[in-house]
């Protein structure tokens, strides 16, 4: 019989608890598996359309190689990488300005409960749609060419930097904030003082990685008429000049690399720069951490400031844009609303299947990418790979595929399977593995090798100390790096298709180029919908299953 401390231990009073947890997280994991099941057959994903496209890349191969890097066509891919370059800098730095006070708005610790929510639906809109929808929207406001990118890109820049600034400002020490309004600051110096230099370090390095991405998307809204070079690599496309193709990819590809690059030694230096210095809760703690610093890191970041305000400059006057078209862009968005509002409600039946078919590419392109990216990741990861000739191929692997947009991977996946959802899964699968593969490698990277030494030591094999002794350990990150990919991949599901892949993509394009705006206007609502909806969906499973 127990006693009445034993029947009232933690232990007894939980079961009940952990009983419901264990049945949630085996419920969502069984809904997980029918979705996907109920996707596979919907798409229909046969061997003999895969062996399809494998035949035909041969022959694709043989006509995009040897690329076309004749002077003529040198000279288009240099104009227009410059382009892009030129894009990816002004967006990223006026987006930077937008987004400091959405993301002060958007922090709980220095404004009302109210503000919150306005800073908050801000940040949240501008991340919903993927940049290609809003590009659209841009073109028709101030017509084709750059200004379009670089509008859209610094959309896209205040939902990412202004939703990471604003969490990172809401982890600083308050008793800073609380030091500095002591003293009857008012509200701007106590940000200057109190806020600043807490984040400074992290905004720098936010700043280059959002670079980075827009780097990476000005390649791409051209595809729409916003600048860059996305528009000739379509148009080269349409034209079956795929050698010209092929020299455009790799370009991209080098152009992406070397971002990733300079990023990478820009952030290691901020991180090794700011090392063992503090900040104290006066209003000189900015001129006091700066003098820290030596003569020699002075004239550095001297150097570095001068450095990318040359490049700003440069940029502005290579663009040469007409700025005076921003004048005319509020009436025709007002132009544009009024032909889009009301939303029309006689697509609605129409809309189901292509929005259904965008779930499935969305989870299917997911599903295909985890399979891919395991193997992957454990040859990418410096803990697990057999030998350095592996882990060589398996960082090629992840690099190429996170290069290389997921429109592209459409573009070609089009040539050899033909349009469709098919097309739309695998590109969608391709591009995840470098995401996946590459988080879930530094998860490998980072788990405890004693419990790996035990499992080899009692002379277990490979597998079976994967199993028991590696997959315990990365579960929660692999987790939340599968249903973050899966939300990631909603959005870009619902534009493949303007480029063949299917889903809603295709029926939105269509909308467009017909001109009929009260439908496209219902099409978004619903892409919302199903964004926000994925979102939640992801956030619940995290929570239930990890």
């Amino acid at each position: 019989m127990k006693t009445d401390t034993e029947a009232s231990s933690p232990t007894d009073w939980d079961r009940p608890t952990i009983f419901y947890n264990e049945y949630v997280k085996w419920t969502v994991y069984l809904l997980i598996v029918l979705f996907a099941a109920w996707s596979y057959w919907e798409i229909r994903i046969t061997p003999g359309r895969l062996l399809v496209g494998l035949e035909q890349s041969s022959q694709l191969m043989a006509n995009a190689w040897p690329p076309d890097f004749t002077p003529e066509r040198r000279e288009m891919i240099w104009r227009d990488i410059l382009e892009t370059l030129a894009m990816a800098v002004i967006a990223t730095i006026g987006g930077i300005i937008l987004s400091v006070p959405v993301a002060i708005l958007g922090s709980r610790n220095l404004v009302s409960e109210r503000v919150f929510w306005i800073g908050r639906t801000i940040i949240a809109t501008s991340r919903a749609f993927h940049a290609l929808i809003i590009a659209i929207i841009v073109v028709k406001a101030v017509g084709f060419g750059p200004l379009a990118g670089i509008i859209t890109l610094m959309i896209k820049t205040v939902g990412f930097f202004g939703k990471l600034l604003a969490e990172e400002i809401e982890d600083i020490d308050p008793t800073q904030l609380e030091a500095i309004e002591a003293t009857g600051a008012g509200r701007f110096q106590t940000y200057f003082y109190a806020v600043v230099p807490q984040i400074t370090q992290r905004f720098v390095a936010l700043s280059i990685y959002r670079w980075d991405i827009n780097l990476r998307s000005s390649a791409i809204v051209g595809i729409v008429g916003a600048g860059g070079i996305g528009q000739t690599l379509v148009a080269s496309f349409d034209r079956f000049e795929y050698d010209f193709s092929a020299a455009i990819i790799l370009v991209i590809i080098a152009l992406v690399l070397l971002g990733e690059a300079v990023s990478a030694v820009a952030r290691k230096r901020i991180a090794t720069g700011a090392a063992g210095v503090e900040t104290t809760p006066t209003r000189d703690a900015g001129r006091r951490t700066w003098n820290r610093f030596t003569r020699g890191q002075q004239l550095l970041r001297y150097g570095s400031v001068a450095l990318v305000a040359g490049v700003i400059v440069i940029s502005w006057r290579h663009l040469e844009m007409g700025i005076g078209v921003v004048r005319t862009a509020p009436a025709e968005l007002y132009d544009l609303w009024t032909r889009m509002w009301p939303p029309s409600t006689g697509i609605v039946a129409e809309m189901v299947d292509p929005l259904l078919t965008s779930l499935h590419i969305a989870i299917l392109g997911t599903v295909l990418a985890i399979a891919l990216s395991i193997p992957t990741a454990l040859i990418a990861a410096d803990t697990t790979t057999p030998n350095r000739v592996t882990y060589t191929l398996g960082k090629l692997i992840v690099t190429t595929t996170r290069s290389v947009n997921v429109i592209i991977w459409v573009l070609v996946l089009v040539l050899l399977l033909g349009p469709g959802a098919l097309a739309g899964v695998v590109a969608i699968g391709i591009r995840s593995v470098g995401f996946i593969g590459k988080l879930l490698a530094e998860a490998i990277e980072e788990i405890d090798m004693t419990q790996v030494e035990a499992m080899t030591a009692t002379g277990a094999s490979r597998l079976e100390t994967a199993v028991y002794a590696i997959v315990p350990q990365v579960k929660p990150a692999f987790i939340g790096i599968a249903t973050y990919r899966w939300d990631s991949n909603v959005r870009a599901s619902t534009v493949i298709g303007f480029v063949g892949g299917g889903g809603i993509g295709s029926l939105l394009m269509s909308q467009i180029n017909q001109f009929q705006w009260a439908n496209a206007m219902t099409i978004l609502i619903a892409i919302l919908g199903i964004v926000l909806f994925s979102e939640v969906v992801s956030a619940y499973a995290r929570k239930k299953v990890m």
